[in-house]
């Protein structure tokens, strides 16, 4: 071998073809160096999933789409919707409900634009009356359960019962049997019992005084009250407002804005007929109430209807409270 590369040709080609050689060295090892780079930088294959299976790659566009949208629906972007359960509602018992036959006496309502918060004034066998609250328990075991302009709807175990207002004192807690008078008729009966209440009435100033004006409203019914002071509310209607502690109010305009109970308001007085203090009495039969002198000519009116059916404003609700006068 020796021998073959001391030969003189052999040494002059080698002399010739050395440049090209180490050229050839160099390019074989760049080229080598970055296949090894490559294959670095590459992650390693893996192993295919078995037939049927699929890898997370694998996954395809509508696969995708379905995730996604069941991602967004649980955002609730528009909200839950509210399933309730379906309640029977007892409304057509409650108006075909039959006469109670509870020795119970309705003696006023307040009817609140909101059913839940309307209030009865019912007496239980000739005692006061006190006031009763929707839901709220009634002597004799019944409950509550409506307050109307002209009745209050009870409820004993699953049935409901109808208290109207009585026509006399003697009808009370029975079936009604006998019609009513006819209209014809009222103005005349209602002229004869207002004359014997005035003949029959003591002195206005001791009509007036508190202690008496109160436990007046306590023992009367509310067309004895009405019988008896209406020639105190014709003549003098500020002895009475004074005795039951209202004010006269005034709106923003400077229209009578209705009677405010005050602080001075007698808390039997309110207890028995349900009122708060700050509350304004705000019209009497729909007429608008505030104007002492001009309120009292609706006394006749009032009395000719039959009814007193008085509005309250207690904050930022109103509700109706009725009386009847027959």
């Amino acid at each position: 071998m020796g021998t073959l590369i001391n030969h003189p040709a052999v040494a002059k080609l080698l002399t010739l073809l050395g440049p090209f050689v180490v050229v050839a060295v160099v390019v074989s090892t760049a080229y080598s160096l970055s296949q090894l780079t490559w294959q670095l930088s590459m992650p390693t294959p893996q192993k295919p999933p078995a037939t049927g299976e699929r890898g997370p790659e694998q996954l395809s566009a509508s696969d995708t789409d379905r995730s996604q949208a069941a991602t967004i629906a649980g955002w609730n972007l528009f909200g839950t919707e509210e399933v309730k359960e379906e309640v029977e509602s007892p409304k057509v018992d409650m108006i075909n409900a039959p006469q109670t036959r509870m020795r119970l006496k309705l003696e006023g309502v307040f009817v609140a634009r909101n059913p839940d918060n309307s209030l009865a004034l019912i007496a239980n066998q000739g005692q006061a009356a006190n006031v009763y609250t929707v839901g709220s328990s009634i002597p004799g075991g019944a409950t509550l359960a409506g307050v109307f302009a002209d009745r209050v709807v009870l409820q004993r175990d699953d049935a409901f019962e109808t208290l109207r207002f009585p026509d006399s004192d003697e009808d009370i807690g029975l079936q009604e049997t006998q019609t009513r008078s006819t209209p014809t008729s009222e103005p005349r009966r209602s002229s004869s019992r207002r004359e014997r209440a005035e003949q029959s009435a003591p002195p206005q100033r001791e009509l007036t005084d508190q202690d008496n004006l109160v436990q007046n409203i306590q023992r009367m019914t509310p067309e004895s009250f009405m019988y008896t002071y209406a020639p105190v509310m014709e003549s003098n209607p500020q002895a009475i407002l004074d005795g039951a502690g209202l004010t006269p109010q005034s709106s923003s305009n400077g229209e009578p804005g209705g009677y405010a109970v005050g602080s001075n308001a007698p808390a039997e007085l309110m207890e028995q007929i349900g009122l708060q203090q700050g509350d304004v009495i705000v019209s009497v039969n729909n007429h608008p109430v505030g104007d002492v002198q001009r309120d009292r000519q609706l006394v006749n009116q009032i009395i000719e209807s039959g009814v007193a059916r008085i509005e309250i404003r207690r904050g930022s609700r109103q509700f109706v409270v009725t009386y009847p006068l027959r």
